[in-house]
């Protein structure tokens, strides 16, 4: 469903279904891969480089500096005897958005056609998303493509370096977010301890925070 009002055309709402040769613990870096593709797809295609804020958002400052959301990346695995049998990367893109946004969006969600200055082709996003995210999956079951996929997404992270605090289910967590763990989680520095974060809501603090 488009975000603004069901325009069509509006956004690139895609799942793609996947059986890798995984073990469940390595199964969040089937999102990280294509939440990489996406932001490779959006620079090639539209020339826009969206960040990457974990553990699922690509994001593209606007002209206040404030972070938005273009982009969401979901992933879902189905489980046989204790192993991996399909892994379902649900991704919604918001792609030719109209200039006026609800109020309530305004100020967290942008379109790639307002940074572009010009409307995008969904098709062409989709093949380019498409092409790079397969590489990315075939080089996953080894250690050699593992290291690869964690330093792209380094180097496109706006949240590795940041103050941040990561709701989970026991509580919050603040801290500085220093690095990404080899199966993707969250490597969180508090105090003199590091907390490893599997999954949670992360918000980025200002300095004044």
């Amino acid at each position: 469903r488009s975000p603004v009002g069901g325009t069509p055309g509006a956004s690139l709402l895609c799942s793609v279904l996947i059986r890798p040769t995984l073990p469940v613990g390595l199964v969040p870096l089937t999102a990280l891969a294509a939440a990489v593709a996406a932001s490779d797809a959006c620079d090639r295609v539209a020339d826009v480089r969206p960040g990457l804020k974990w553990p699922n958002d690509l994001v593209v400052a606007g002209p206040d500096g404030t972070e938005r959301k273009v982009a969401g990346i979901l992933s879902e695995s189905s489980l046989r005897g204790g192993e991996v049998a399909a892994v379902v990367i649900g991704t919604g893109l918001n792609v030719n958005w109209p200039s006026d946004f609800p109020a309530e969006l305004a100020g967290i969600a942008t379109s790639l056609n307002h940074h572009a200055g010009r409307d995008l082709d969904r098709e062409e996003l989709l093949v380019a998303y498409l092409e790079g995210l397969e590489p990315l999956l075939a080089k996953l079951p080894t250690d050699e493509g593992r290291a690869e996929l964690l330093d792209r997404y380094r180097r496109l992270s706006v949240t590795l370096g940041r103050m941040v605090q990561v709701e989970i289910g026991s509580g919050a967590v603040r801290g500085r977010a220093a690095d990404l763990g080899a199966d993707g989680h969250l490597l969180v520095e508090v105090g003199d301890e590091v907390v490893e974060i599997a999954a949670g809501d992360v918000v980025h603090l200002r300095p004044e925070d």
